[in-house]
């Protein structure tokens, strides 16, 4: 059986399964939701710019301030890791929401091999010699057997 045959009946499964693979993605969604990180940017901003006023008093005084300047330095490292998260965040709720959209109106089966879909839907195909297991870009996987 080839992986077109096979990607067929892994988006053909989702379809029959449409019900169960909703719930999964509503799952999904509330998952991505959870990893909420407004509070975690308000204090690393609030947190930068008291160290910033005490950095500035520290050089008034010609006192010590390496400490005070690292901490402003781990601080805009995990700043920039939590707006990357974000965008990756909202990235998955797209994937999804599209993945969501594609199962409430798809009302047949698929018959075909359709690159356009594939593309839309699958993001990783992988094959080994007795099974194929299909990652599609909401997060949800699929094994085959082939």
């Amino acid at each position: 059986m080839t992986v077109w045959i096979s990607t067929a009946r892994a988006i053909n499964k989702t379809l029959s399964g449409r019900e169960q693979f909703l719930i999964q993605l509503q799952h999904n969604i509330e998952e991505v939701l959870n990893g909420d990180s407004t509070a975690t940017l308000e204090y690393i901003d609030q947190r930068m710019a008291e160290l910033q006023e005490k950095l500035v008093m520290c050089v008034n005084k010609n006192a010590e301030y390496d400490v005070i300047a690292n901490e402003i330095d781990a601080l805009r490292e995990k700043k920039a890791a939590v707006v990357t998260k974000d965008a990756e965040q909202e990235m998955l709720k797209k994937r999804i929401e599209e993945m969501r959209q594609f199962l409430q109106t798809q009302s047949s089966r698929v018959t075909e091999y359709d690159e356009q879909m594939v593309r839309r839907l699958i993001e990783k195909i992988t094959v080994f010699d007795n099974k194929l297991i299909f990652e599609f870009k909401s997060g949800m996987t699929l094994e085959l057997k082939r």
